[in-house]
């Protein structure tokens, strides 16, 4: 999958990642995110074939400084989330054939329809 699949793929399973998302929230006692690293979710041909974890937001929070990116807006979004309707999604994507990986951080709310 593509990063941009993975993205629209993601709102299209609301319902099972915020489900997942809040069960892994309580579990851990705190607000974190579901992370998709390349090694899982590239060669997947869907959703259902990638594979992902739930972070806590330390653990999220110290992968971003260790790859060098400040962390302020992964906080930004943590901090403005509604844990009743949004969950965090965090996708990390490689670049090319650099080896370098950009690192994509969404607040993910269910897409309404009028």
């Amino acid at each position: 999958m593509t990063y941009s699949a993975l993205l629209t793929a993601i709102y299209a399973d609301y319902d099972r990642l915020w489900s997942t998302w809040t069960a892994e929230m309580e579990k851990e006692g705190g607000i974190g995110t579901i992370v998709f690293l390349p090694e899982g979710y590239k060669a997947a041909e869907g959703l259902d074939r990638a594979s992902f974890a739930y972070w806590t937001d330390e653990r999220a929070r110290s992968y971003l400084v260790d790859a060098g990116i400040s962390p302020d807006g992964f906080d930004s979004l943590l901090e403005d989330v509604s844990v009743a309707e949004e969950f965090l999604v965090m996708i990390v994507e490689e670049i090319g054939d650099t080896g370098g990986r950009a690192v994509h951080v969404h607040r993910v709310g269910r897409i309404g329809t009028n």
